[in-house]
């Protein structure tokens, strides 16, 4: 399966994998949902008039933890990061 660096991507049972830099634009398809094959899931979620952060939770180290921010007007997530990941989504604007 494809992954940015080439090598091997272990964990793609899901038939909606996705790149994670793809997925901060389809939130549903992230993998911090709990599914069987997630890696992390929801513990706690906190909001404003802006943003939802989601704080989240490894399945099998619990010790490991990681936040999702997700915009609430765009819908996407512009903030990700867990123990071995970090990625933010800057300048997001729409043109008409």
């Amino acid at each position: 399966m494809w992954s940015p660096s080439g090598e091997e991507v272990g964990g793609l049972e899901r038939a909606d994998w996705m790149p994670p830099q793809i997925a901060l634009f389809h939130p549903l398809q992230m993998r911090i949902w709990d599914g069987v094959s997630d890696q992390m899931r929801v513990v706690d979620a906190f909001e404003d008039d802006v943003f939802v952060t989601l704080r989240l939770q490894h399945r099998e180290a619990p010790d490991e933890t990681g936040e999702a921010t997700i915009n609430r007007e765009f819908g996407v997530v512009t903030e990700y990061r867990d123990a071995a990941t970090e990625i933010l989504l800057t300048n997001l604007h729409i043109d008409l």
